[in-house]
């Protein structure tokens, strides 16, 4: 709606999400394409961006298996058992670490490490421990080999954070969903030090998961 109620568009949805009907004033020419809570429809496919992977309304299921396996239920490929009383933004469980000075922060998405080698997996642990060359600390890549990054949801600091491929991420001018502040001066991550130490942690603490403690031969 227009500042003074007026509607400029509207759409009328069937029960899985896949549209009936779009309405909206000649001279609104801005394409809607928020679909369900955490979608953002793609209009060359038909598919729902989930942000970790696609949805087909006309089916009401992921087009690819749940990243987090089984933990997310039997059947890989559900969207929920419910349209009307249940949703699913992400479909992945969270996790939540506190780092060695005290900084706690929630993750979803791609935080399971378990497809990687033991030889990648202590790659992870070394380049984010004390002994690594540089400070930066590294992260993994899944299971395309892209690189998994840390987003900030809404360029919050306190999060949550999304682990997803970077090929996802995007920058703030070309990804306004995830980055509604965009480069805006005195928005954005306030703790970036601190989060670049946390975020070692983090790693080392998956990489160390997926390698049952850490005990690789």
């Amino acid at each position: 709606t227009e500042a003074d109620g007026r509607m400029l568009w509207q759409a009328t949805y069937r029960v899985w999400g896949n549209t009936l009907e779009e309405v909206r004033e000649p001279y609104y020419i801005e394409e809607q394409n928020l679909r369900f809570q955490g979608q953002y429809l793609d209009r060359e496919t038909g598919l729902h961006f989930n942000t970790f992977r696609f949805y087909d309304p006309d089916v009401g299921r992921f087009t690819t298996p749940d990243p987090i396996g089984l933990a997310g239920g039997l059947n890989t490929y559900t969207y929920s058992s419910n349209p009307i009383s249940w949703f699913d933004p992400l479909g992945l469980t969270p996790v939540t670490f506190t780092d060695s000075r005290g900084l706690t922060l929630t993750v979803t998405g791609y935080t399971d490490l378990s497809h990687l080698s033991p030889s990648q997996l202590k790659t992870v642990i070394y380049m984010n421990g004390p002994e690594a060359p540089h400070p930066f600390g590294k992260s993994p890549v899944d299971k395309n080999g892209n690189t998994i990054v840390l987003h900030h949801d809404k360029q919050q600091t306190a999060g949550p954070l999304r682990a997803m491929p970077d090929k996802h991420h995007g920058s703030p001018e070309h990804n306004a969903a995830q980055h509604p502040n965009g480069n805006k001066k005195g928005t954005g991550i306030t703790n970036r030090t601190a989060f670049n130490l946390w975020k070692k942690e983090f790693w080392t603490s998956q990489a160390k998961k997926a390698s049952k403690g850490g005990c690789m031969k």
